[in-house]
C-alpha cells in the first residue's frame, strides 16, 4: 500500500468515528516507508500542515520517524538562499518529534552544531539540557530548532536577509508540528517571531505572547547566560513561569 493510499484509509477510519489506532510497528520497515514517502511527488512547501488524519495514534514502540519533517529536511539540505550556505558544513534543520507539543526556537547553529548537524549540542546545549531538567522536561519531549539553519561566521548575529531567507522553513516547521506552546530563547528569536525590538527585560515582563494563536514565552539564550551568569537568575524566573503554564494546561502530558 502506498503512503497516499494509507492516508486515505486513515481518513475513512476517522469518518467512521474511529478516534485512534494502536500498533507495535514491530513488523513495519520504517526505512522503506521513508523512501516511499520521499519519492512521492507532492508539493509539501505549499501545504498548511502535514499530519496524520486520525487525531490520536497510540504507539507501543516509542521510536518512529517524523515523515513530514524528514521530507522537508531532505528537500532543503543543499539550500543556497543566502551567504551562510558558503561556509556551511551541515545544515541544522531541527531535532525532535513531529508530535511534540512544545517547540523551542533559538538563534542559529554554533561551531559544534555546524559539524554535527544537530541544534544545541555545544556548551550552550549542555546548559539547555540542565535548564529543561530543572523544569521537569527532557530534550526528547520537545522540538528544538533555530531561526537560521546555517552557522553565521564567528557566531555573529544573523543578518536580516539571512533571517528572511530561513523564516519560510521555520514557519513550515510550526505548521507541521502545531505546537501547543513555543519558547523563544534569545533576542534574535524574539525579534524574528514576535517582531519586537524592545529590550529583552521589557519583553520578558509582558509575557506570555501569542503567535498564530500559539502561546509564546521568552527568555535568554543559553549562550548569553554563559557570557553573563547574572542573567541565570532572571532566566530561572522565566522558566518557572513557563513550567507552571505547561503544567496548568497539561501541555507536556
Amino acid at each position: 500500500m502506498s503512503l497516499r493510499s494509507f492516508k486515505q484509509y486513515l481518513e475513512q477510519l476517522k469518518i467512521l468515528g474511529i478516534d485512534y489506532i494502536s500498533t507495535s510497528f514491530n513488523n513495519i520497515n520504517l526505512n522503506k516507508i521513508n523512501e516511499a514517502f520521499i519519492s512521492e511527488n507532492e508539493d509539501y512547501e505549499s501545504l498548511e500542515q502535514i499530519s496524520c488524519p486520525v487525531d490520536s495514534i497510540q504507539r507501543s514502540d516509542s521510536s518512529y520517524d517524523s515523515l513530514g519533517l524528514l521530507k522537508l529536511k531532505e528537500k532543503i539540505s543543499n539550500c543556497q538562499r543566502c551567504e551562510l550556505a558558503k561556509k556551511r558544513i551541515k545544515l541544522v534543520y531541527g531535532e525532535g518529534s513531529q508530535a511534540s507539543k512544545i517547540m523551542l526556537i533559538g538563534e542559529g547553529p554554533g561551531a559544534e552544531e555546524n559539524i554535527s548537524g544537530r541544534p544545541f549540542v555545544g556548551e550552550a546545549g549542555k546548559l539547555l539540557n540542565n535548564m529543561l531538567a530543572a523544569i521537569n522536561l527532557k530534550r526528547e519531549e520537545i522540538y528544538i530548532t533555530n531561526i537560521v539553519k546555517c552557522r553565521p561566521p564567528a557566531n555573529r548575529q544573523p543578518a536580516l536577509v539571512e533571517i528572511e531567507s530561513c523564516m519560510p522553513y521555520l514557519l513550515q516547521q510550526i505548521r507541521i508540528i502545531q505546537p501547543k506552546v513555543i519558547l523563544l530563547m534569545g533576542k534574535t528569536a524574539i525579534n524574528s517571531v514576535l517582531q519586537k525590538t524592545d529590550k529583552i527585560d521589557d519583553i520578558r515582563a509582558m509575557q506570555p505572547y501569542s503567535y498564530q494563536n500559539i502561546p509564546v514565552w521568552v527568555t535568554y539564550h543559553p549562550a548569553a547566560l554563559l557570557r553573563n551568569t547574572a542573567w541565570k537568575r532572571l532566566a530561572w524566573e522565566d522558566l518557572k513561569k513557563f513550567r507552571d503554564f505547561i503544567t496548568e494546561n497539561n501541555i507536556n502530558q
